[in-house]
């Protein structure tokens, strides 16, 4: 979400299976941005897996189970986490605590989620 287009060159990988592709150019692909300088930090944390301070293992964003901060209509099974069946929960207007905001709808606050999400999650490490 850094609002940029990388320009690479695929023919070797086409043509030679090589996987190491050179970069050409890199574009601006928005020149006025509409979101606030907050708000778009808020989204790259939010689909960014590669940022240990949300993604602990750097494999999961936010957005793996909660896309656009919905929910996916789906069970999870997580018994050999210890947690059990769990839902994603829809994460729209549950800013502020507004809700029940765990997978269970046993939490009343984003600080009391399940240990799993604890566990790949720190939220302390965003003010670093």
């Amino acid at each position: 979400m850094d609002r940029t287009v990388g320009v690479f060159d695929l023919s070797r990988l086409v043509n030679l299976g090589e996987t190491n592709v050179p970069l050409l150019a890199t574009l601006q692909a928005v020149t006025t941005d509409k979101l606030t300088a907050q708000v778009l930090k808020g989204k790259q944390f939010f689909y960014d897996a590669r940022d240990p301070r949300l993604a602990r293992d750097r494999y999961l964003s936010c957005a793996s189970c909660h896309n656009d901060g919905g929910q996916d209509g789906r069970v999870w099974d997580l018994t050999g986490f210890g947690e059990g069946l769990r839902n994603t929960i829809n994460l729209r207007g549950r800013a502020g605590a507004q809700g029940r905001v765990s997978c269970t709808g046993a939490a009343t606050s984003t600080r009391c989620r399940t240990s799993r999400a604890r566990s790949a999650i720190s939220p302390a490490a965003l003010a670093s």
